[in-house]
């Protein structure tokens, strides 16, 4: 009896999970992907796997941990962005998950560090700010004071320093603020971001899919993104959603990267504390400035 159970039972579980892909099926593999979108996947990123040069280095002890410079898929990547004709590239990464886009796009920018390039990422994620905190760079001044013209564009770059004497450029998200409650950039904010872009050989955004679909009322200064997929929890009907919000954007999908794997164990909920404690410092500090010059 114990063992037909057990068989009934392992057969209920198999048709329900059956019954749930048909209703809603996931991606898959790279090729659905490519299939279903039409679209190249311009990177496969495993989480899981060992990096084995990781652990050989002392520099390599304070790299963030979610940090992987030296993988394939990333340097890949990289190398297919380079060659993007005449211009500086720049290249927003985009996608559902916060923790997923602000991995690749940090990893991305490390990747082009490692190749002694000279990268900027900007973390356009006023909500979560992952990409700024899993760079471990001050997070405010940022993004979301730029946009109020509360900080100057110096105040709000800062420096990663990673591996053997790596250096990333940041601009972080800034003070949190909600989707529905961001900052309206004017059309000098995008300006000023491709003059500042200028300066590197690769600039990253890193925007929250609502925030790239926003078009002109988002940071994005050039079409240009990178859609990340997340296998296996990613629907194929979310992925035409998204799809079809970056097109209405605007946007252009340069390409896309298949996340296979769970998602990055990134903390948001403190990286969000810790931005709103440096806001509210940052303030009190541009307040006690501004009383001494005053004075």
């Amino acid at each position: 009896i114990l063992a037909a159970a057990v068989v009934l039972a392992v057969a209920a579980g198999y048709a329900v999970v059956l019954v749930g892909e048909v209703r809603r099926p996931r991606v898959a593999d790279v090729a659905e992907v490519e299939r279903e979108t039409g679209h190249r996947v311009l990177a496969v990123v495993r989480p899981d796997e060992v990096q084995p040069e990781r652990d050989r280095r002392r520099g390599d002890e304070r790299t963030p941990d979610l940090l992987s410079p030296s993988d394939d898929s990333y340097r890949l990547l990289y190398l297919n962005l380079s060659p993007m004709g005449e211009a500086v590239p720049v290249v927003t990464v985009t996608g559902s998950e916060p923790a997923v886009v602000a991995a690749v796009a940090a990893n991305l920018v490390a990747a082009a560090a490692q190749d002694a390039r000279s990268p900027l990422l900007v973390d356009a994620d006023m909500a979560t700010g992952a990409a700024g905190g899993l760079l471990r760079v001050r997070p405010a001044p940022g993004v979301s004071e730029l946009i109020r013209d509360e900080a100057t564009w110096s105040e709000a770059i800062r420096s990663s320093l990673f591996g053997r004497e790596r250096v990333v450029d940041v601009i972080p998200a800034g003070s949190p603020a909600s989707s529905a409650r961001e900052p309206v950039p004017a059309v000098s904010f995008r300006h000023d971001l491709l003059r500042v872009a200028r300066r590197y050989d690769l600039t990253v955004i890193s925007a929250p899919l609502v925030h790239a679909a926003k078009g002109a009322r988002s940071v994005l200064p050039t079409p240009d993104v990178l859609l990340c997929v997340r296998a296996p929890d990613t629907t194929l009907a979310e992925l035409h959603a998204s799809l079809d919000e970056i097109r209405g954007a605007g946007l252009r999908v340069h390409g896309l990267v298949f996340w296979d794997g769970e998602a990055p164990p990134l903390d948001l909920r403190g990286i969000i504390e810790w931005r709103r404690e440096a806001a509210e410092r940052w303030g009190r500090e541009r307040g006690a400035d501004a009383v001494r010059t005053t004075g």
